[in-house]
């Protein structure tokens, strides 16, 4: 059934169990309702624009070009980058700066910002830090992303 279908009733009873769902989400992982929200909440334009600027504050933009127009056609990934830097921080010391980047997956004909983490830790700390990182913050954090983020050691 399409929305421009429905009555009135029909949208705010398919509202209400929606709503009903997202607050079981939110208790689920400790959150309020509108702090598991909140990310998704409109930016200004003007204000995504400057997000848009501080990015080069924390991390390297790999094809600076690519990065933006990817930015600006997936903006609702600009909340979670911006926390990115102080959440990975728990976990990989921040010798570098982390780096952005554009992929391109041919096999499936889709594409993905990569958030590149420098470390020289070892390959089996680098990967427990990782996953402690996943644990606690970039699994919830990737329920924003729609699946066009992911975060990847970059071996120095």
């Amino acid at each position: 059934m399409s929305l421009q279908t429905m009555t009135t009733v029909e949208v705010e009873a398919n509202a209400a169990v929606l709503l009903q769902s997202l607050q079981k989400k939110a208790v689920a992982q400790g959150l309020s309702l509108a702090a598991m929200l909140e990310p998704l909440v409109e930016t200004a334009p003007a204000d995504k624009a400057g997000e848009l600027e501080s990015l080069r504050d924390s991390f390297e933009l790999r094809d600076e070009a690519k990065v933006k127009r990817y930015l600006q056609q997936y903006d609702f990934l600009l909340p979670v980058l911006l926390e990115a830097p102080a959440q990975i921080a728990r976990f990989f010391p921040a010798s570098t700066r982390l780096a952005l980047e554009v992929s391109w997956d041919p096999s499936d004909a889709t594409s993905m910002l990569c958030v590149r983490v420098p470390t020289q830790l070892s390959a089996d700390e680098a990967y427990d830090q990782m996953d402690k990182l996943d644990a606690e913050w970039s699994y919830a954090a990737s329920e924003y992303t729609d699946g066009r983020m992911i975060i990847l050691q970059e071996f120095i």
